[in-house]
């Protein structure tokens, strides 16, 4: 009697564990339908992380496209694209890392200022994990703060300036920016946090939101000139955010911008405690919808 009732409870379990394992797997099916990108993303990354030759072979094929004089944009943004999905893994490799800074500045720094918008943002997108790199030319690091903020501060397309400010976001956490690289953000920090918050009204992207916090937590001292005005529109963001989440019938929408709502106060959070304290800035704003 105690044998089958403690082999029913090893069953029960084996049976809660495999239901549970097959919700995970149905969920990251229905994720792959829903984003085929996303799914060739994680399949490229996980293939040349796992498998000894995929990397080189990757490399190999990247290499053959990209020299060739016939390559079209869309080439160009598929080697991009690829590109940035195998670079955490392109620089942890010995074989590769002393080759990557030549890579990036032969061909991700033209494409920065290409033409063709779509580009620019890729170029972006793909300077993203390589933003850990230790650049044996200290002026190439320069050059790339310096696209970095020239696409975000600078360029007409909206897309172009999400992917800069998400780059520029990993080079001030990861690289050895440090004072130097301060020194290259400072004297744009301004305008820097005014297009990020142009971006944030327009996008309500929650994940550039946090670029905007990383940013005052880092520059803080810097930022007290326009910390009144840097609430104020987040005050009138938020005054934004709520009506429309009140007045919306549809549930997704009414989610985003709750999700939105709580990135705001978030942000508003981290100014306040970062330079709520100081005497010489004021943060007096009526919260009324």
């Amino acid at each position: 009697m105690r044998c089958t009732f403690k082999n029913g409870i090893k069953n029960l379990q084996k049976l809660n564990v495999m239901c549970s394992s097959l919700a995970l797997f149905e969920d990251d099916i229905l994720d792959e339908y829903i984003s085929p990108v996303s799914a060739a993303e994680l399949f490229l990354s996980e293939a040349v992380a796992k498998r000894k030759d995929a990397l080189m072979k990757t490399v190999s094929f990247l290499g053959t496209i990209i020299h060739n004089d016939t390559v079209t944009t869309k080439q160009k943004d598929g080697i991009l694209h690829m590109l940035g999905v195998i670079g955490n893994v392109l620089i942890k490799k010995k074989a590769f890392v002393n080759q990557l800074e030549n890579m990036i500045v032969q061909y991700l720094f033209p494409e920065l200022q290409s033409q063709t918008a779509f580009l620019r943002a890729r170029a972006c997108y793909a300077l993203r994990n390589f933003s850990k790199l230790e650049y044996t030319n200290h002026d190439n690091s320069v050059r790339c703060l310096t696209y970095l903020i020239n696409c975000l501060c600078n360029d007409t397309s909206l897309p172009v300036k999400v992917e800069a400010a998400m780059a520029l976001n990993l080079f001030m956490s990861d690289s050895d920016t440090g004072e130097k690289g301060k020194a290259i953000i400072v004297p744009h920090l301004q305008i820097i946090v005014m297009r990020i918050i142009e971006i944030i009204r327009q996008t309500e992207i929650d994940d550039v939101m946090i670029v905007l916090q990383k940013i005052v937590g880092l520059f803080d001292q810097e930022l007290q000139p326009i910390a009144v005005q840097m609430t104020s529109q987040l005050v009138e963001f938020f005054k934004h955010v709520v009506c429309s989440e009140n007045s919306s019938n549809d549930e997704s929408k009414t989610e985003e911008r709750t999700v939105a709502a709580m990135g705001v106060l978030n942000t508003l959070d981290t100014i306040v405690s970062c330079m709520g304290e100081k005497p010489e800035v004021s943060l007096k704003r009526n919260l009324n919808c």
